[in-house]
């Protein structure tokens, strides 16, 4: 499983890591944050989140292997869709 938290700019601060299957997946489910039309803090402050990859979790051995510095997938305002 891929290890990955949204950063908060604004607030410095991290939520709660998320355990993925993929990349892919977890970028798709923050760009469907970021463009949903209901009031959620990622749709109406999209440049002050960002996503990060911090390593990986073996769901067989249950051992973290994480990178040596979180990796950026993009602040939330490169994922805004424009209408």
């Amino acid at each position: 499983m891929k290890i990955l938290v949204v950063r908060d700019i604004k607030a410095d601060a991290y939520a709660v890591p998320m355990f993925v299957a993929s990349i892919g997946g977890c970028i798709r489910g923050f760009a469907d944050e970021i463009n949903k039309t209901d009031d959620n803090p990622l749709a109406r402050h999209p440049e002050d989140y960002e996503l990060y990859e911090l390593g990986e979790y073996d769901e067989t051995t249950a051992t973290f292997t994480f990178l040596p510095k979180p990796k950026s997938h993009g602040q939330g305002s490169s994922y805004k869709l424009t209408r």
